[in-house]
């Protein structure tokens, strides 16, 4: 379970700090929140009454609804929507929050090195992620950011065996 949630609040950082690549709105293929899958374009109306039937929503703005679990306390926050013209033109979905002191130990080191390697201006990345080793009683599974110079790598190790963890490294390599 931790190297599960680990992986995840990786990408969630990933994700918050840009680092994977953004596509166009004719590109976005949507996600699946609320238990409904959502894409871009979708009309208001149906899809705020779908939503209506399993979750509480709160109008934020006009034709702009914050989507609460019904079920509670707590009443976690699942995401937020937005439309223009009566077309679905934004989505923000909540992916976790995490108040350990592993986990912000971890995040602060991930984004400390981040940062610094786009310090001076933006650096492109490609993000390749996937699970390297699945066997009875052991996933090894990673992230990993290719830099031009630099390589980031962020593995998970899930054993029954020898329990769970997680490591973070980097490579750097001349003339790339």
């Amino acid at each position: 379970m931790l190297c599960h949630r680990s992986l995840f609040r990786v990408g969630l950082l990933l994700v918050a700090c840009g680092f994977f690549p953004r596509l166009s709105l004719s590109e976005e293929p949507g996600f699946f929140m609320a238990g409904l899958e959502m894409k871009l374009g979708m009309s208001e109306e149906p899809l705020v009454a779908k939503l209506q039937e399993g979750y509480t929503l709160s109008k934020a703005a006009e034709h702009s609804w914050v989507i609460i679990e019904k079920q509670g306390p707590p009443y976690r926050l699942v995401g937020s929507i937005g439309f223009t013209a009566g077309r679905l033109s934004w989505i923000s979905k909540e992916w976790g929050s995490f108040h350990d002191n592993e986990t912000l130990a971890f995040v602060k080191e991930l984004f400390s090195l981040l940062s610094s390697l786009g310090e001076n201006q933006p650096i492109p990345v490609i993000v390749q992620s996937g699970v390297k080793i699945r066997q009875p009683g052991l996933v090894v599974s990673g992230i990993e950011l290719l830099y031009p110079s630099r390589t980031i790598s962020v593995s998970i190790v899930e054993s029954k065996d020898n329990g769970s963890s997680v490591s973070m490294s980097e490579v750097m390599k001349a003339g790339q």
